[in-house]
């Protein structure tokens, strides 16, 4: 998604949890307003706000009935669960907050972590509450009272199934004509983000067998990651059934025709909807000036869908798209702040008229940003140079891998899972000799089965091995090469350093324009990152950290980065606290230490999405639950290679120790410690570097930093987003690693 603004991308401090929320609730709404004044619409007053009135009478008037809001409601928090029209409103209404005097700050989320986190008070408003389909989500949090409904901010949505016009002229008009058209739709219906409940509505329908639609599979992904996918279906005029919506500009991207004869799953009307504005529980009577700018929010679907092809066609960034039109529709602005007042009491349309830049304009960060090197733009063009010039190969590409991988999935399944599994017992018996490890493979595809995975990890399992060959084909000659030629390897290592310190998730959005949905984008992103594992990330060539950080100023990534180097310092040191002792006591324990590997392979092992389940149950939205499973996911390094270095000593030395009457204790400072040193420093090294990747998660559960810009630009498709953030992301490592490591390497170029 386009890059929010520093003050927006500061999302779920630890500190100021509760004021987080309602400020992201707060620009949800907004956002679908900005989408409805970009259309052109801006001397209309949206339905069912109050009267425009006079710009001068909204100017000049301060209603009495309206009380001060209280010092805990300056921060706004806010939910975006990701979709380009709440995106588009809690910018805009994010924006509207911070010319009133207030601090909204908003959190990505999904549907269910919202509601969530609006019952713990830890967001305030939500703008994107899409019914009836949304109805089993917010359900029991409005019965039990945590959740309060607000208002609609739009009326006559649409959501439900659409295909290409093309494919509606050649028969395929309703529900019921799917099943008639599965062999050219390759028995698949495409969605959006998983967990999404336009996704479980299709789910549903295909566990029910609906409309005989039993056969059928649902491909989830994202909403620009389906886009993408309509969009290359569209070009080669093959059949293609969607998810769709309006307000949305796809509707003005493509000649598309939404399906009748859905009504029994997703309503009548070609699911007719509303989108609510919601809010936690006393919200409004805590922050009544707030509240009286939330009731008079609404929209049209002509201007939430302008507003959001401003974001996605124009790449603006939502705040950007906000302002200019919040610029150009006064009117509309004066009647959603009739009776609203600024933070500090003033009236708040005229406070709007005379709020400029920030003061800090003149700054080295703004003046930096206002020079910014167009480095994501280029990317981008050359993204679409690309794609437009190769459209042919990557296609061909495309159905080369995909067939590799679906053929190694068919051949998988067509062994009977029994025979399968004794096999994998007998493979693991003959290259290890070992019983026991044979016994737990068997049992843990036994127990993986008894999940019910059996099929997921077929699928899981043909992407990495065909990724594993692919990676060890290209990589295997080019290393050889690389070895006899140092030029070849001092040019390649800077590529290589790139490509596995970038976040995996910028890896998905090229790859996600160039091939579309399925299996190669991930196949290819997991290349990616396999293919330079024996690299360093010491040996990227940029020496200067100040270059480094101005680089990050420029970009506009400023704020972000410092809260994403909060999180990664303290989860180091929490790190480095709990596995340095613990590594020591291993090293003198081998018993310790046995008990302890199966545990720390969990830890490194499991997915880390993982962590942030019980994370986010039991802490909250915020900075906390990325933080521990940020310590989580990184503390096995500094175990393991502590547990390495006092083990690794030399048992000289330690005699030598002894020999002069030195106590363990002495010995463990004097001798082990010293000697052990380089490797321990290796490990919180790598502690440093694996607490830094995880930044991407950890802003999927309200940790802020640099983690949210590329987690919008996954959802949104903004290539050259994407890469910026990335480049971020991988100068810090940079920064961190020349900092920490040793001085001795240090002055190395």
């Amino acid at each position: 998604m386009p890059r929010l603004e520093p003050t927006e991308v500061r999302v779920a401090r630890a500190g100021r949890r509760k004021a987080h929320a309602l400020h992201r609730g707060l620009c949800a709404v907004l956002g679908a307003l900005v989408c409805q004044g970009a259309l052109g619409l801006e001397g209309t007053a949206p339905p069912g706000a109050a009267p425009p009135a006079s710009t001068a009478t909204a100017a000049t008037s301060t209603p009495n009935s309206t009380a001060l809001d209280g010092r805990g409601c300056r921060i706004v928090r806010l939910s975006d669960i990701g979709w380009t029209d709440v995106t588009a409103t809690t910018a805009l209404f994010g924006v509207l907050l911070r010319h009133l005097g207030y601090r909204p700050e908003i959190t990505v989320l999904s549907l269910p972590v919202t509601y969530t986190s609006m019952k713990n008070r830890d967001i305030d408003v939500f703008l994107g509450n899409w019914m009836p389909t949304q109805e089993t989500d917010r359900k029991s949090y409005v019965a039990e009272g945590s959740v309060e409904v607000i208002r609609a901010n739009l009326t006559g949505a649409k959501y439900t199934l659409a295909v290409p016009a093309y494919a509606y002229e050649g028969g395929l008009r309703s529900f019921a004509d799917i099943e008639r058209f599965a062999a050219e739709l390759g028995h698949s219906i495409y969605g959006i983000e998983p967990g999404n409940d336009g996704n479980r509505l299709v789910l549903g329908m295909l566990r029910n067998n609906l409309f005989g639609l039993g056969g059928f599979k649902l491909i989830e992904s994202s909403e620009q990651g389906m886009l993408a996918e309509v969009e290359r279906a569209v070009r080669t005029h093959r059949p293609i059934v969607f998810l769709a919506w309006d307000p949305h500009p796809m509707n003005m991207r493509f000649d598309l025709r939404y399906l009748a004869g859905g009504d029994t799953v997703f309503g009548p009307n070609y699911g007719e909807a509303r989108v609510d504005t919601n809010t936690r529980a006393g919200y409004s009577a805590e922050c009544p000036n707030v509240g009286r700018l939330l009731r008079n929010l609404s929209f049209t679907t002509q201007q939430e869908s302008r507003l959001m092809a401003d974001i996605l066609d124009r790449h603006l960034s939502p705040d950007v798209a906000a302002d200019a039109w919040l610029k150009a529709n006064p009117s509309v602005v004066a009647g959603w702040l009739q009776g609203v007042t600024t933070f500090g009491g003033r009236p708040g349309f005229s406070a709007m008229q005379t709020t400029g830049k920030l003061a800090d304009r003149l700054s080295l960060e703004r003046w930096l940003e206002g020079h910014k090197i167009p480095v994501g733009d280029s990317i981008a063009v050359m993204i679409e140079y690309v794609k437009g010039h190769g459209r042919v190969l990557f296609d061909g590409l495309s159905a080369v891998i995909r067939d590799s991988v679906d053929g190694l999935t068919r051949l998988l399944r067509a062994i009977p899972s029994p025979l399968l599994i004794l096999g994998a017992g007998a493979l693991t018996w003959g290259l290890r000799r070992s019983v026991p490890l044979a016994v737990f493979v068997v049992a843990a595809l036994l127990f993986i089965m008894n999940q019910g995975y059996w099929e997921a990890t077929l699928e899981t399992l043909s992407l990495v091995i065909v990724a594993a060959l692919v990676s060890t084909a290209i990589g295997v000659p080019v290393g050889i090469a690389a070895a006899h030629r140092p030029r070849l390897y001092a040019a390649l290592r800077p590529v290589l350093d790139l490509m596995q310190t970038l976040p995996t998730f910028v890896y998905l959005i090229p790859t996600l324009v160039l091939f579309g949905l399925g299996v190669v984008p991930g196949l290819i992103s997991t290349v990616i990152f396999a293919l330079p594992a024996p690299i360093r990330l010491t040996q990227l060539g940029i020496s200067s950290v100040v270059a480094a950080l101005l680089f990050i100023m420029n970009q506009g990534y400023w704020e972000a980065t410092l809260e994403t180097l909060s999180l990664v310092i303290v989860a180091a040191l929490v790190s480095t606290a709990i596995g340095v002792p613990v590594g020591i006591a291993a090293a003198h324990r081998p018993r310790l230490y046995a008990a302890l590997r199966p545990v720390l392979d969990l830890m490194q092992t499991l997915p880390t999405f993982v962590y942030l389940i019980p994370t986010l149950v039991l802490f909250g939205l915020g900075v906390v639950p990325g933080l521990i499973s940020t310590v989580i996911f990184a503390l096995p390094a500094p175990i393991r290679l502590t547990q390495l270095g006092i083990s690794s000593v030399p048992t000289a030395l330690l005699e030598a120790g002894r020999a002069f009457g030195a106590t363990p204790m002495q010995l463990l400072w004097k001798v082990e410690l010293p000697s052990a040193a380089p490797t321990i420093l290796a490990g919180i090294t790598q502690c440093i570097m694996l607490s830094l990747s995880m930044v991407v998660i950890a802003a999927l559960v309200g940790a802020g930093g640099l983690g949210v810009p590329v987690v919008r630009a996954l959802n949104t498709v903004q290539v050259g987003m994407g890469f910026e953030a990335g480049f971020v992301i991988v100068l810090l490592a940079i920064v961190l690693d020349r900092i920490s490591r040793p001085a001795d390497k240090a002055a190395a170029p």
